[in-house]
């Protein structure tokens, strides 16, 4: 029978094995690539906004500068109406200052005359008439600056003239243009690279599907019980058939009660069913096992970078799914190779 043929059951592990990594490999990249393609969603509704939002900004620059525009000439207008007031503010704030410098003058000299009449030198007593004429004098000298000052900004801008904003105009309409053909080659990229995900999405699924099958097949002969039905067990078992550790299956010193016994003693790790965590694992033994799932997430890392790289660019899609391919052809001819056997 095929269960105590040592070699053919050493094949057959061997096979499982390879189908176990096969899975594993296809199924992470078929979430590698889902995410692929959901940043690349995200990107084409982020550039087909920013493409939509410059046509608009684009189909608006006229508009935008016709009230610039409109609002210059406001301001201008403004100032030439306002202007004729400041100047009759300056004569009125210079003909206060005269004023207040006459009064001081008078004032002053009315100080010396008091002094002279009366022969003191009490000022303190005079203090409420100086404060006083300080006080019209510094608001009238303040005021006087002020509206000088905006009289001559006034003056200016009218002399100036409205600013022409064509030149400026024209630069923004270049820099939206610029910006939305930037966004549409975008959009053209990553519709590219969609395809090209989809289509690697197909054969990554596809692929897994095969794999899938193929593994239910031969673990549908019955060889072995179902709970021994994963990667961890089958690279085991394959391990302790090629090393001579065991030279039968089934019985006392068989892979099976060695598989039990080793569990037992913690030389093997049970739970770590998942071949990442094998991998990452430093109590995990070394050998076929770890070699074999180091080899899986080899290829995996491999396959991820692939679809990592059609997402960032249009040039390398092809090469990168022809490397995807090629992996895939490798496990179909390894398939139909162990189909005579162990089919």
């Amino acid at each position: 029978m095929e269960s105590n043929n040592i070699s053919y059951m050493r094949g057959y592990f061997a096979q499982a094995a390879e189908l176990e990594k096969h899975v594993y490999v296809l199924r992470e990249a078929m979430k590698k690539a889902n995410s692929e393609m959901q940043i690349i969603y995200s990107e084409q509704a982020s550039a087909t906004s920013d493409e939509e939002n410059y046509a608009t900004q684009l189909a608006n620059i006229d508009q935008k500068y016709i009230d610039k525009d409109k609002q210059a000439e406001e301001s201008i207008n403004n100032d030439k109406k306002n202007l004729p007031i400041l100047k009759k503010r300056w004569i009125f704030f210079l003909s206060c200052a005269i004023a207040c410098g006459l009064i001081s003058f008078f004032g002053i000299f009315a100080i010396f005359a008091v002094i002279i009449l009366f022969e003191t030198t009490d000022v303190g007593a005079l203090a409420p008439l100086i404060g006083l004429l300080s006080c019209g004098i510094i608001p009238c000298l303040v005021l006087f600056i002020v509206n000088k000052t905006k009289a001559s900004f006034a003056a200016d801008r009218i002399k100036a003239g409205k600013p022409d904003f064509e030149q400026e105009k024209q630069t923004e309409k270049m820099q939206l243009i610029e910006k939305a053909n930037s966004s549409h080659s975008k959009g053209i990229r990553l519709e590219k690279n969609k395809n090209e995900m989809m289509r690697s999405q197909d054969m990554i699924s596809e692929n897994y599907r095969i794999a899938t099958q193929a593994l239910q097949k031969l673990y549908g002969k019955n060889l072995i019980a179902q709970k021994y039905r994963r990667f961890h067990a089958m690279a085991t078992f394959y391990e302790y058939l090629s090393t001579g550790r065991c030279l039968t299956v089934f019985g006392p010193g068989g892979v099976i009660d060695t598989y039990e016994k080793d569990i037992q003693m913690g030389i093997i790790i049970n739970h770590l069913a998942n071949i990442e965590a094998i991998v990452s694992d430093s109590n995990s033994k070394l050998g076929y096992l770890c070699q074999q799932a180091e080899e899986a997430n080899h290829q995996l890392a491999n396959i991820n970078s692939n679809l990592a790289s059609i997402k960032l660019s249009s040039a390398a899609t092809a090469a990168n799914t022809a490397s995807i391919a090629s992996y895939c052809s490798a496990m179909n001819a390894s398939i139909h190779r162990m189909e005579a056997t162990y089919f």
